[in-house]
C-alpha cells in the first residue's frame, strides 16, 4: 500500500503531460472543431494537477497556473495587436485561449524537472520550446507570423526565453500574491480593449463576394456607426477585404493606380508613394482593412496591425471610392456593400 501511494503523483503526473500532449494536437490541429474534447482534456488536466500536488497545498499549483496562463494571453494579445502574430478574426481565437490553459495546468507537473536545471538551461529550453510550438502552428496553418518574420521570432523567442525562469521564481508566491496578480490582470483588460469597443456599435451595411474571371478574389465587409451610410460623407466606417489568393504588393498599388485613372481621379504621386511604403504582399487568409476616422484620415491594417495613418481627405475619399464612389468600375459590387437592392 506504501508503494502504491508513492507512486500515485508520479502517474498523475504522467496521465496530465499526456492529456496536454493530446490538446496541443486537438487545438492546434483542430483548432475549433474538437473544443468539447479539449474542454475534457482540460478537466483531467485540472484534476492530475491539483491531485499531484501536497494534500492541504492543492490550491496553490491551480492558482499560479492561472498566473501563468493570464500572463502568456496578455503577451500574446499584445503580440497580436503589435503584428507580430496573425490569426484569423480581430482577437485571439478560443482555442489559443485553451492551449494556455492546458499548458499553465501542464507546467507544475514539470516542477521537479525543471528545478534541477540551470538557469541557463531554463532559457534555452523555453526559447527553442516556445519558438518550435509557434512553428509548428504555422506549419499547420493556425498563425501566420507578421513581417519581417525575423521579427515576430526575436520577439517571441524573447518572452519564452524569460517565462521558464520566471515560472521557477513563481513557488516563491503565496496563494494569497498570485490571486492578486490574475485580479490585477484581468481588471486592466477593459482599458486594453477600449480602442475596439467602438467597433462593437457599428453595424453591417453590406458585405459581398469579389470574383473576376470565375476566380474569387477577396470578400469585402463594410461596416459604418452611422444608421443610414452615406459615402463618402457617413464617417467613421471601415472597409475590410479578406483575400482568397496570394497578390505581390506592387500588383496591389499597380491595381489601385489603374482603377483610379478608370474613374477620372487625379492621382498624386505621394498617393501611390504612400501605398509602396505600406502595403505588404497578401497571402490567402489575409486581411487588409481601411478606417476612416471621423476626420476621413486613413488608417490602414494588415491582419489588424497598423500599417499606416495618411491625413488626408482626398486620399481617402478616392481610396474608398474605388469600392463605394458612384464612379467606381464594379457598380453592382458596389450596390451589395452599401446594401442597395
Amino acid at each position: 500500500m506504501h508503494l502504491r501511494l508513492t507512486l500515485a503523483p508520479a502517474r498523475l503526473s504522467l496521465v496530465g503531460l499526456l492529456a496536454f500532449k493530446a490538446n496541443w494536437l486537438l487545438l492546434v490541429v483542430g483548432q475549433s472543431r474538437w473544443l468539447w474534447a479539449a474542454l475534457l482534456m482540460l478537466v483531467v488536466q485540472l484534476l492530475c494537477t491539483a491531485l499531484a500536488a501536497q494534500a492541504g497545498n492543492r490550491l496553490l499549483p491551480l492558482v499560479r497556473s492561472a498566473v501563468l496562463a493570464a500572463t502568456g494571453i496578455g503577451v500574446d494579445t499584445v503580440f497580436t495587436r503589435a503584428g507580430f502574430l496573425n490569426f484569423d478574426g480581430d482577437s485571439l481565437p478560443l482555442w489559443l485561449l485553451l492551449l494556455w490553459c492546458s499548458f499553465a495546468l501542464a507546467l507544475p507537473l514539470l516542477q521537479g524537472v525543471l528545478a534541477r536545471l540551470p538557469r541557463w538551461a531554463l532559457v534555452l529550453a523555453g526559447c527553442a520550446g516556445g519558438l518550435l510550438s509557434y512553428r509548428a502552428g504555422v506549419a499547420l496553418d493556425a498563425v501566420r507570423f507578421g513581417e519581417p518574420a525575423w521579427l515576430s521570432l526575436l520577439a517571441l523567442g524573447a518572452f519564452w526565453a524569460l517565462l521558464l525562469p520566471a515560472w521557477q521564481a513563481l513557488p516563491r508566491l503565496s496563494a494569497r500574491a498570485a490571486t492578486g496578480a490574475v485580479l490585477v490582470f484581468f481588471s486592466l483588460l477593459p482599458g486594453a480593449s477600449r480602442a475596439d469597443t467602438a467597433a462593437d456599435s457599428w453595424r453591417l451595411v453590406g458585405e459581398g463576394q469579389f470574383s473576376a474571371f470565375f476566380l474569387d478574389i477577396y470578400h469585402a465587409r463594410l461596416e459604418a456607426a452611422v444608421p443610414e451610410f452615406r459615402f463618402p460623407d457617413s464617417a467613421p466606417y471601415r472597409l475590410t477585404l479578406t483575400y482568397q489568393r496570394n497578390i505581390p504588393a506592387a500588383r496591389l498599388v499597380e491595381e489601385t493606380g489603374k482603377q483610379w485613372r478608370r474613374q477620372g481621379v487625379r492621382v498624386r504621386p505621394e498617393w501611390l508613394a504612400h501605398l509602396h511604403d505600406c502595403l505588404p504582399s497578401i497571402r490567402r487568409g489575409d486581411t487588409l482593412s481601411l478606417l476612416v476616422t471621423p476626420a476621413r484620415d486613413s488608417q490602414i491594417f494588415h491582419n489588424g496591425r497598423l500599417l499606416a495613418q495618411i491625413r488626408d481627405s482626398d486620399f481617402t475619399d478616392a481610396f474608398a471610392g474605388i469600392w463605394l464612389s458612384e464612379r467606381t468600375t464594379r457598380p453592382e459590387f458596389r450596390q451589395t456593400l452599401l446594401g442597395l437592392p
